[in-house]
């Protein structure tokens, strides 16, 4: 069975209590539950060079899950070829517990960024070791308007 690569954006516009409004798009990808190990590729397109963005890792999980900590490995590569690689690990907070639905987490990455080019920023996600129990992952861009 091969793993269906959905993607789903999903944009809102929220009014703070503060009068500013924040809006949000996240694309997921799912992968496999039953063995995620191979990469997925988040595609964005930017064509704001000037807003600062909260960047979250989005995780959909079941009760399969492992472990709290989800070990990834995130290469980014911007418009302009530039690409940057690096660990981080994604701290999940469910119990592990059986539940009818899956649940899912969004982990702040970079807070208050700014994407300078316009274009396709493409960022993999690939899991350091093979995962269980992960049904979809995804990146969430919020603008700070």
């Amino acid at each position: 069975m091969g793993i269906k690569a959905t993607i789903f954006t999903v944009t809102a516009s929220i009014a703070l209590m503060a009068g500013c409004t924040t809006t949000a798009e996240s694309i997921m990808n799912d992968v496999d539950p039953r063995s995620w190990d191979s990469s997925t590729v988040i595609s964005y397109e930017n064509s704001d060079t000037l807003s600062l963005r909260d960047i979250s890792i989005v995780v959909r999980y079941n009760a399969d899950r492992q472990c709290d900590m989800l070990p990834l490995t995130i290469t980014t590569a911007a418009p302009d070829s530039t690409v940057f690689t690096e660990q981080f690990v994604c701290r999940l907070n469910g119990q592990h517990k059986p539940a009818p639905t899956s649940a899912v987490e969004k982990i702040p990455y970079r807070l208050s960024s700014r994407l300078a080019n316009i274009g396709t920023y493409n960022i993999t996600i690939t899991p350091t070791e093979r995962q269980r129990g992960i049904e979809a992952v995804g990146v969430t861009f919020e603008n700070k308007e």
